[in-house]
């Protein structure tokens, strides 16, 4: 009866983690690795994060932009730490860092940004 009970427990453990982790990412609690993650945002196909994702690296895009509340629609709201390094990202949004209230530290490196608003980081 207890190892029933248990399974049941772990198994929903898993199929909760699962439904807060896109496909495209492997998530450790508030750590999160993520390849392509903002390729198909409009269709956002891939599910959402759980709200306590705090460091985010993702990898993998190609001429990508940073839209307005584009980690709002993922549900990332509560990052403190953002690695978009060679990411070919060209422009920044009005906004693009809005949700993210607690972000300290951005890694924007091996870009090609020629488009930052400036109210980009407000």
């Amino acid at each position: 009866m207890i190892v029933q009970i248990v399974l049941v427990i772990v198994t929903a453990v898993q199929v909760n983690s699962q439904q807060l982790c896109p496909s495209v990412c492997q998530c450790y609690g508030e750590y999160a690795t993520c390849t392509k993650l903002f390729g198909d945002v409009r269709g956002e196909t891939h599910g959402r994060f759980d709200s306590g994702v705090r460091v985010l690296l993702v990898s993998g895009n190609t001429r990508m932009e940073l839209e307005e509340d584009l980690f709002l629609r993922w549900n990332i709201t509560s990052l403190t730490t953002l690695q978009l390094s060679g990411n070919n990202i060209r422009k920044i949004w009005q906004r693009a860092f809005y949700s993210p209230a607690d972000l300290e530290y951005v890694d924007l490196s091996g870009n090609s940004i020629t488009t930052l608003d400036s109210q980009t980081f407000y």
